[in-house]
């Protein structure tokens, strides 16, 4: 068994904020939990001098529950644990595999935050093909030195339990700390979602949790520090309770065009209003499109949700 320790210079004003919080990532031969084993668990924590990556390697797969169980040790003090997919993969891989060994796991007294869960929560502002974490890497322009997979870094451990190369295991170190990195970077695309996710009026801020429609409804939550309110404007409702709000707005559907279904508003259902179109897509001046083929026009949503609240609200203040 390998516990490599490296201090490292990051960039992070976001995540670790404190030194009770790690950001971590494991590496293992599959994703059964029964019949596969972690290898590697790695993970970033700030320490007063410093931030320290710390890696914990199995080099046969006998060292698993010894490196199950010095991970668990180091999270003594740690309230936060902060990953990417980790609430769908690491942690309960890691809870099955402690079990397993008959290893009290102390992962679930431990807050997580999964960074793949909002950005995928937020993919109406960001358009990602998809959620891998390289996707993401890409889309903020960050590019890195390890060119392999997970599955790739598989097939490497196979080989390096048998001729022990020291190449190999540089190659799967490297992997894993590139994700931390990676993911750490990565983590400042939530800055982008809650510049877009967030917006103004008067002096109270309203920050979108969720957008969605269901059949012919919009349905918009969030958070506001504004105080309870129930209004109505045309259509719409909207309501504020202990700081959440709830805004619903019936929507009509027809045919954009043979193969392209859209959903909108008519503007004369709402009042004397002129919101701006941020898309480069045609439509008559009486309605108002929000959502285009599969897509939600998430600034035009954004427009009217802004502009009808502000109108509903004002005699209030």
């Amino acid at each position: 068994m390998k516990i490599i320790k490296e201090k490292i210079n990051i960039n992070d004003d976001n995540i670790l904020k404190n030194e009770n919080s790690i950001v971590f990532d494991i590496e293992t031969t599959g994703f059964h939990r029964v019949y596969t084993n972690v290898y590697l668990i790695g993970y970033i924590r700030k320490f007063e001098d410093g931030y320290y990556l710390v890696q914990h390697f199995a080099e046969t797969p006998k060292e698993e529950p010894q490196i199950i169980m010095d991970f668990f040790n180091s999270l003594s003090q740690i309230d936060l644990l902060i990953s990417f997919n980790g609430d769908a993969f690491d942690i309960p891989y890691l809870n099955a595999r402690a079990e397993y060994y008959g290893i009290n796991s102390p992962l679930k007294d431990i807050e997580s935050y999964d960074i793949y869960k909002k950005i995928k929560a937020s993919n109406h502002i960001l358009n990602l093909q998809n959620y891998k974490l390289k996707t993401i890497e890409e889309y903020l322009g960050i590019y890195r030195e390890d060119i392999y997979s997970g599955k790739d870094l598989i097939n490497m451990y196979k080989t390096f339990i048998i001729n022990d190369d020291f190449k190999l295991l540089n190659i799967m170190l490297l992997h894993n700390k590139e994700d931390l990195i990676g993911l750490i970077d990565v983590a400042k695309i939530l800055n982008i979602i809650d510049s877009e996710n967030s917006f103004e009026i008067a002096d109270s801020k309203y920050v979108l949790n969720s957008i969605k429609i269901q059949k012919d409804l919009l349905i918009i939550d969030g958070y506001t520090d504004y105080s309870d309110y129930i209004g109505y404007i045309g259509p719409i409702s909207f309501n504020i309770k202990s700081n959440t709000f709830d805004y619903q707005l019936p929507l009509i559907s027809m045919n954009y065009s043979d193969k392209i279904k859209c959903q909108f508003v008519e503007l004369d259902s709402i009042g004397d209003i002129e919101p701006i179109n941020h898309y480069d897509i045609d439509f008559p001046n009486s309605i108002y499109l929000l959502k285009y083929d599969k897509d939600i026009l998430h600034q035009n949503v954004k427009e009217l949700l802004n502009i009808t609240i502000e109108l509903m609200t004002k005699n209030s203040r």
